[in-house]
């Protein structure tokens, strides 16, 4: 779990119906949103929400704790203004990795680093 973030960060989501992304947390645009948008981040009532879930609330105290400080509703402003204008579809989403289809192993070595084995155990 100490490790999650730092493999988010090497997958990306395409969002296709929203169930298996989280809206504030995985990389479905450019980078994860709470870090594009923090101020409107740190007014979320649910910070693990997906993107179905939130595209699902029609209000915004349904998503928000109200009210809004000026620079998390400019934020809000920006994020409502790309969400309207990103259909969901039926499909399933689909997640891609920087190294290619998904392989424990690449994960392994991507998140714990490769290292040089001594020659000694290389018989091991």
């Amino acid at each position: 779990m100490k490790l999650l973030e730092t493999f988010k960060s090497f997958s990306t989501v395409q969002v296709q119906n929203g169930d298996a992304c989280l809206f504030w947390h995985d990389k479905w645009l450019q980078q994860p949103l709470k870090e594009d948008y923090p101020e409107l981040y740190s007014f979320a009532l649910n910070n693990n929400v997906s993107v179905t879930n939130y595209y699902a609330h029609q209000q915004l105290q349904e998503i928000y704790s109200l009210p809004l400080s000026t620079e998390a509703f400019q934020q809000f402003q920006l994020v409502h203004s790309f969400i309207e204008h990103f259909p969901l579809t039926d499909q399933h989403d689909k997640s891609s990795y920087n190294w290619g289809k998904y392989s424990a192993s690449k994960a392994y070595i991507s998140l714990m680093g490769q290292t040089n084995v001594p020659q000694i155990y290389s018989w091991l």
